[in-house]
């Protein structure tokens, strides 16, 4: 073999051993390799609705009281600006980005979202959101509180609401409709002890299994949620609110045993008064005008006009009315309907101004 030939021999032994090894490395041991996992967010589309508006068909119109309250320049040049024509703008990003995972999650209460944030290294302000959404929670807890009280106290020269139902019970028929139907209120409210519950009448089964099956207006929402008195004082108030479309039964009959009972009448006065004074106009009736005998030939229409009331329903209790309730009783006069998007039909009318 010539030297040629030898070094031919020598250089792909070489080549085969350096390829057996490469793959004996590459087999075992590996190349240190890694996975990176990425995602790409597509931009949501907002619907037409939602789209942004153009400030050129923005016109604001001027008003000369309206001065930022802040004085701008030098001590002794001191000058003001008008804010008629400021527009604000809101910018909403999408929350499904690439942001910290702190910033992406949805938390029970503003102590806990600030202790996360704080811990991921965020330096947290507090927002006029959050300073507006602690003046509702302390609103909704002074508003829980009252209601607990009209509810259920003893004190002398307030009253309860729940003595108010028993003072009206003493004067009806216990084998009657109207008893069967206001005495479901205390049930529902678990204001029935055990020796009473032994005269529970047999047709209250029905008034109960009715209004459960409701959801919608059985089931305690925002603060009536906090813990159990206040779930069953909803149930108690909610099942009360409930309307009859006309005066005829038990309407009526409650309207006179109200009217035959002064402490009752009292009693109820000041509950619709207390109430009147809470929260928004009545948008129904109260029993109170089927109580007086110059009524007594009168629909409910005549007596809602008379009185200014929206429906012309009555109610134990009436509800309050508000600009949204009379959107949507415009939108669904027969009834929200289970595909309705009521955020949505509230953003097209503030757009619009309807």
């Amino acid at each position: 073999m010539n030297v040629k030939l030898k070094i031919v021999v020598a250089v792909a032994t070489l080549s085969l051993l350096g390829i057996a090894s490469v793959a004996t490395w590459y087999f075992t041991v590996g190349p240190g390799t890694y996975e990176v996992e990425k995602t790409r967010v597509d931009p949501s589309t907002p619907p037409d609705v939602l789209s942004d508006d153009k400030l050129e068909d923005k016109h604001p119109k001027f008003d000369p009281e309206l001065i930022e309250s802040r004085p701008f320049g030098d001590a002794d040049n001191l000058w003001q600006i008008n804010s008629s024509a400021a527009v604000i703008r809101l910018d909403v990003p999408d929350i499904r980005n690439n942001e910290h995972e702190a910033l992406q999650k949805l938390y029970p209460d503003y102590a806990s979202a600030g202790a996360a944030l704080k811990g991921a290294g965020f330096d947290v302000l507090p927002s006029v959101n959050l300073l507006g959404g602690k003046a509702k929670q302390f609103d909704d807890g002074l508003y829980a509180a009252m209601d607990l009280y009209m509810v259920r106290n003893a004190e002398e020269g307030v009253r309860d609401i729940e003595l108010c139902v028993r003072q009206v019970l003493t004067e009806l028929m216990p084998t009657g409709d109207a008893y069967a139907w206001l005495w479901a209120s205390l049930e529902l409210g678990g204001y029935v002890g055990t020796d009473e519950y032994q005269r529970r009448p047999a047709k209250a089964d029905a008034y109960i299994a009715a209004f459960l099956d409701s959801k919608q207006q059985s089931e305690p929402v925002g603060f009536y949620t906090w813990n159990e008195n206040l779930q069953r004082a909803f149930r108690f108030l909610r099942y009360l609110q409930q309307e009859f479309p006309a005066r005829d039964g038990t309407p009526n009959v409650i309207a006179r045993a109200i009217s035959k009972n002064a402490q009752a009448r009292e009693q109820y006065r000041r509950m619709l008064d207390f109430y009147a004074h809470l929260s928004n106009p009545f948008i129904n009736l109260s029993l109170l005008p089927l109580t007086d005998s110059g009524n007594a030939d009168k629909s409910l229409a005549e007596l809602a006009a008379a009185h200014g009331r929206r429906r012309a329903r009555v109610a134990f209790l009436p509800s309050s009315d508000s600009l949204e309730t009379t959107l949507f009783d415009r939108l669904y006069p027969l009834g929200v309907t289970d595909d309705a998007d009521l955020m949505m039909d509230l953003i097209r009318a503030i757009r619009d101004g309807t």
